[in-house]
């Protein structure tokens, strides 16, 4: 039959404060799950979902949702003075900052296929996102390639693909 799509709408089952909730994700999160070859289970708190993203809590940006979560290994680094504006006034980062380590940077940032500058980043209300992931470098590195090599933030609107 022509002119005939078929619509994928998933629905999974996702452990939350002991419990099971449903939770809807968008299309392109699983495929790149799959890209990085990972699951929803081994992201654990680097996957945040609708049900915290819309839970009655705000966050000024990616970076205080990001700080909130306690991702172990995962820093938010603000550059002092340059708040809202500045030249680098966020850096999402895994490990700990050393001052002249190249394998210390900045973590790609994603959404709608592109690549976001951190200042970008800082003005997206993360209400507004139907999920965020935060992939290691490894899993950033078979998704992304070299862009993934300090790790990645995947921000997914509704509707829409990182």
């Amino acid at each position: 039959m022509r002119g005939v799509g078929v619509w994928l709408f998933v629905m999974v089952l996702a452990p939350v404060a002991g419990g099971a909730q449903e939770v809807a994700l968008p299309p392109s999160l699983i495929d790149d799950l799959d890209a990085a070859r990972t699951t929803l289970e081994d992201l654990g708190q680097r996957f945040v979902g609708t049900e915290i993203l819309r839970g009655g809590r705000t966050f000024r940006d990616v970076g205080a949702l990001l700080e909130s979560r306690r991702i172990r290994g995962l820093s938010v680094l603000r550059h002092p003075g340059n708040a809202h504006g500045g030249e680098v006034p966020m850096c999402v980062m895994q490990g700990r900052f050393r001052e002249g380590d190249p394998a210390t940077g900045c973590m790609a940032l994603m959404m709608d296929g592109r690549e976001l500058s951190q200042a970008q980043a800082e003005t997206i209300a993360p209400e507004r996102l139907a999920a965020v992931v935060v992939l290691t470098r490894r899993e950033a590195t078979r998704l992304l390639g070299s862009l993934g090599r300090r790790g990645a933030v995947l921000l997914y609107p509704p509707g829409g693909s990182p």
